[in-house]
């Protein structure tokens, strides 16, 4: 019996971990995650007044529509964050650069630690807030200043992300449909090739051509498609198609 081994980012091969689905998940995710931050900023500002600043009197339901806000982009990010994490997650079994390396171990580690303060105070935040909206509490602290301090720290981690995968970011975009991609550039390539983790199938259509059909060529081939195509070779042919009746003979004589 095989003993298990750690798996490598080369093993997941769904579409799910394409870099395209990774890209556009985190672009509504931000989106979800900036209307939270601002509209929960503002209802902290008007809870605790400063002097600088005053909440309009009109519209009279400003105030209930930036909550809405806030409430619904909450419960949004909830599915778009758990997809998120499912799409690069197999990125957590990237090996680290080698110790002969320190510059890249040292940027490694660093970005782990800062993915960790992104997902623990993005949980911390939507978890709470739902339990808010739902008026049970069971802890001790209390949750508008824990609410409010952990928002900042959620926010500017998820800052600090998205700008050091800007460049893989804004590229998977504008072209998210290569044939062959990976869900991040692994560190440890030297060459930083964008095909060294796992592949997903491409999306746009050839000219006259089915998009499925094209997906189907385009996707990497399974460990047995050599096996399962000569077993399709070597099968029994199809029966022929019934052929038409030859046409009568007519005499040529007069």
């Amino acid at each position: 019996m095989k003993a298990p081994r750690v798996p490598a980012m080369e093993d997941f091969r769904s579409a799910a971990h394409a870099p395209a689905v990774s890209a556009h998940v985190g672009l509504w995710l931000g989106v979800a995650f900036t209307l939270c931050f601002l509209t929960g900023l503002a209802s902290h500002v008007i809870q605790h007044p400063t002097g600088w600043f005053s909440w309009p009197t009109r519209p009279v339901s400003l105030y209930r529509i930036t909550q809405g806000v806030h409430v619904l982009s909450g419960i949004a990010a909830i599915p778009l964050l758990l997809a998120k994490v499912w799409s690069v997650y197999p990125r957590l079994f990237t090996r680290p650069p080698q110790l002969r390396r320190p510059g890249a171990l040292l940027g490694h580690a660093a970005e782990r630690v800062a993915i960790l303060v992104l997902l623990a105070a993005a949980f911390f935040q939507l978890v709470t807030g739902v339990l808010n909206v739902a008026q049970a509490y069971p802890w001790r602290f209390s949750f508008p200043a824990a609410h409010y301090a952990v928002a900042w720290v959620a926010f500017g981690a998820l800052i600090v992300h998205i700008g050091g995968r800007l460049p893989l970011i804004r590229d998977t975009l504008r072209h998210p449909t290569p044939a062959c991609r990976t869900a991040t550039t692994s560190p440890a390539s030297p060459s930083g090739s964008a095909c060294s983790g796992p592949r997903s199938c491409s999306a746009r259509p050839a000219p006259g051509a089915a998009a499925n059909g094209l997906r189907r060529r385009t996707c990497p081939p399974a460990p047995d498609a050599a096996a399962n195509g000569l077993r399709r070779r070597t099968g029994p042919p199809a029966p022929d198609a019934p052929q038409p009746p030859p046409p009568p003979h007519r005499s040529t004589r007069p």
